[in-house]
C-alpha cells in the first residue's frame, strides 16, 4: 500500500512491518484500544500535549453548539495556543462555553479566544479541513490588521457592537470572518469580550 504519487509520504508512514498511522491511542484495563486523536492535530504548548478531540467533545456537550473545531495558533510566550471556532445552533455566549470548559480540563487547555462562524470546512467525507480553517484564520489577521487594532481594542472595551460597517475597510473574502471573530455571542445579543480577535488579554 501506498500514498498516490507520494512517495515520500509512503517512506515516513512505513517503518519495517508497521505502519505509522499517525492516530493517538490508549490501551484501557481491558486491553482495548481507544483511538483519541491524531498526532498532526495535536497543539504543543508550553511543555504540553492538547489534543483537540477532548476539547471538541466537551463543547458538542453543549446543545447550543452544532459543531466545533479546536486548533492551536502561534503564541509568543508558549509556542502554540489553542482557540475554539464554533457553529452554534442557538444564541451563546463565549463566557458560556469556557464556563463548561472551566473545572473538566487542563487550564492550560481551555481555549484562549472562541470564535463564531457561519460554517466550518469539510470535505466530502465529512472530515473536518483543518488546513483550510487556519488558512482562513490567516487571511482574517492580515485583513484585521489593515483594519487596525488599536480601533478595535478601544471598540472592545467600551463593548460596542459589531455591526456590518466595523469591517468595510476588509477584504471581501475576510468579512464575514473578521465579523464573527470580533463577536463574543451568537444571535441578537452580541457583546463583545476582552478575548476578541483583535483584542485579547493574556
Amino acid at each position: 500500500k501506498e500514498y498516490w504519487l507520494r512517495p515520500d509520504a509512503t517512506r515516513e508512514a512505513h517503518r519495517g512491518d508497521w505502519l505509522r498511522s499517525g492516530d493517538v491511542g490508549f490501551l484501557d484495563a481491558q486491553g482495548y484500544l481507544t483511538i483519541s486523536d491524531r498526532v498532526k492535530d495535536m497543539i504543543i504548548s508550553g511543555a504540553e500535549n492538547i489534543y483537540p478531540a477532548e476539547i471538541e467533545q466537551l463543547i458538542m456537550e453543549l446543545p447550543e453548539i452544532d459543531s466545533a473545531a479546536v486548533i492551536g495558533v502561534p503564541d509568543e510566550r508558549w509556542g502554540e495556543v489553542p482557540i475554539a471556532i464554533l457553529l452554534a445552533r442557538k444564541e451563546i455566549t463565549a463566557d458560556r462555553v469556557l464556563g463548561h470548559l472551566a473545572g473538566q480540563i487542563a487550564k492550560y487547555k481551555i481555549p484562549r479566544r472562541v470564535h463564531f462562524v457561519d460554517e466550518l470546512p469539510y470535505n466530502e467525507t465529512g472530515k473536518l479541513l483543518r488546513r483550510e480553517l487556519r488558512r482562513r484564520l490567516d487571511e482574517t489577521v492580515s485583513a484585521s490588521a489593515s483594519y487596525g487594532r488599536s480601533a478595535a481594542c478601544a471598540e472592545s472595551r467600551s463593548r460596542a457592537a459589531a455591526t456590518s460597517s466595523s469591517v468595510t475597510a476588509a477584504p471581501r473574502s475576510a468579512r464575514k470572518w473578521i465579523r464573527t471573530a470580533m463577536q463574543g455571542g451568537y444571535g441578537s445579543n452580541r457583546a463583545w469580550h476582552t478575548f476578541s480577535w483583535t483584542c485579547v488579554l493574556d
